[in-house]
């Protein structure tokens, strides 16, 4: 799937009842029409939108998310925002010159991956960490990356966690 710099859909979002509401327009769907398709739209929609609460994507039918899909991509766009949050990471000055970590280069593909697929995450999760430890960093770098990969490992587990239980009535 190729990654989008945007959402290629017209959306918008509402207070319906007191619940904000994502609304998305599919613009190029077909007869063959799959969510699935629009998730890397949808979670580039959600950037900035910290409570919405339904998702409806619209064309010439209307697919309604249930909370727990909701809840599921919103746990997403937090991963995409913490991978964006890593990636401003300021360096340490004088202390990372010749460190070969950059955190706007490690964490941006990673973020275009994730959002193109999101499974992708413990496939990529390790293989960035070898990569990293034969490269040449400063003690700095090492502590953040570490600390960094945690978290994300931490946060790609509880997703699989939701996924599991919402699509599959997998506890655990």
């Amino acid at each position: 799937m190729e990654y989008p710099e945007k959402m290629p859909c017209e959306h918008e979002t509402s207070d319906v009842c007191g619940e904000e509401r994502l609304t998305v327009r599919c613009e190029r769907c077909d007869d063959d029409f799959d969510p699935i398709d629009c998730l890397p739209g949808i979670l580039l929609a959600m950037e900035g939108k910290y409570e919405i609460g339904s998702i409806v994507i619209s064309d010439y039918r209307a697919v309604r998310l249930s909370a727990e899909q909701v809840d599921i991509l919103v746990q997403m766009r937090e991963i995409i925002e913490e991978i964006e949050s890593f990636s401003t990471r300021a360096t340490n000055g004088e202390d990372c010159d010749g460190c070969e970590i950059f955190p706007s280069r490690v964490y941006s593909d990673l973020r275009k991956k994730f959002i193109s697929d999101p499974g992708i995450l413990f496939e990529e999760l390790p293989k960035l960490k070898d990569t990293l430890e034969g490269s040449d960093r400063c003690s700095h770098c090492e502590d953040d990356i570490d600390q960094e990969m945690n978290i994300l490992a931490e946060k790609a587990l509880d997703l699989r966690a939701s996924v599991m239980t919402e699509g599959f009535s997998v506890k655990g």
